[in-house]
């Protein structure tokens, strides 16, 4: 197979930026996270309500930590 070449902006390739490299990256990588915590929370909240939160509140006290660091 062929390697793919990914356009680049502002000096970043597509892969650093989808890696969480840079604030695009960063920022793919925060949206990332939540929409993937949700998902599972959705998934499982009918079945262990408890599992539910606590997918929610560990992807919540994750983010709110990222944030302060920067």
């Amino acid at each position: 197979m062929a390697a793919h070449s990914y356009p680049t902006h502002g000096g970043a390739s597509a892969g650093d930026r989808l890696a969480g490299t840079g604030p695009v990256g960063g920022r793919l990588a925060l949206f990332s996270q939540t929409a993937g915590a949700l998902l599972l929370a959705r998934a499982v909240a009918s079945t262990d309500p408890d599992l539910s939160d606590q997918v929610l509140a560990a992807a919540r006290e994750d983010l709110r930590a990222r944030a302060h660091q920067h």
